[in-house]
């Protein structure tokens, strides 16, 4: 579960650049 949490801050993380981006 814990590599699942990290992923999704991960994913999230991309999202928000791509977006800023």
């Amino acid at each position: 579960m814990e590599t699942k949490l990290n992923m999704n801050n991960i994913v999230d993380a991309v999202f928000f650049s791509l977006i800023f981006v």
